[in-house]
């Protein structure tokens, strides 16, 4: 029996259950907290994007690849 947490929409995956609205919101959390702390570091708006794509960039990987496993086919 497989376990559906996450419903396609278009390009991006819904959570339609408790485990995927938590990875969901931990994912968010995490980007929101890593912006916070790299931007008061950093000296223009280039240095922020340049500080938080790598970061954003692993989550949303990651969290697709969560999502894509534990999605609806």
């Amino acid at each position: 029996m497989k376990t559906v947490w996450f419903k396609r929409a278009g390009g991006i995956y819904r959570p339609i259950s408790a485990p995927g609205a938590m990875i969901t919101l931990a994912a968010l959390a995490f980007c929101v907290q890593m912006l916070l702390v790299i931007d008061r570091k950093s000296h223009s708006a280039r240095d922020t994007l340049y500080g938080v794509f790598p970061l954003f960039a692993c989550v949303f990987v990651l969290h697709d690849g969560i999502a894509g496993q534990t999605g609806d086919k």
